[in-house]
């Protein structure tokens, strides 16, 4: 009987960490229906945008940033969004460029650092992803920070009338 009042804190444990594989803290934002999973060992949320429509993230050492947001839709389609979003890469031209149904990323330079930018695009609003980071060697650790939080970005088909 001791061996099993042991054994289900453990297992409990382990099917909590199963869960969360990654220990990532979720940040939801229920008015725009979206949401992300974050590390907080590395990245401090900052306080929601006034508008209420997104969320910044800076890493402890304060060489990336993240940041979450939801605008209206003006009706535009996946690929005017993801052209849009290029404009921005160095010479206009993305390192990686994937566009899907409702769902694009884009991955670029920007002057001294890298973007990665993911977009979810929803009948009546575009949700979005951006972390920018250092192109420097260092720069692929968080390169894997951003593609694991990009795994985890959702938003649900529509945002509950506000």
């Amino acid at each position: 009987m001791a061996y099993l009042r042991a054994t289900v804190p453990i297992l409990a444990l382990l099917a909590l960490a199963a869960c969360n594989p990654l220990g990532l803290t979720a940040y939801e934002n229920s008015r725009f229906a979206y949401g992300i999973r974050y590390p907080e060992q590395q990245l401090v949320a900052g306080p929601v945008t006034a508008d209420g429509t997104g969320r910044t993230f800076v890493s402890r050492d304060g060489l990336a940033r993240a940041r979450v947001w939801s605008r209206p839709s003006t009706g535009e389609g996946d690929s005017a969004v993801a052209d849009a979003i290029e404009r921005d890469c160095a010479g206009g031209a993305a390192d990686y460029r994937r566009v899907d149904e409702g769902k694009l990323t884009i991955e670029c330079a920007v002057g001294d650092e890298q973007v990665y930018h993911m977009a979810l695009v929803r009948r009546d609003r575009v949700v979005a992803f951006r972390m920018t980071y250092p192109a420097d060697r260092n720069g692929e650790r968080w390169r894997v920070t951003a593609v694991n939080m990009a795994r985890t970005f959702y938003a649900r088909a529509e945002a509950p009338a506000t």
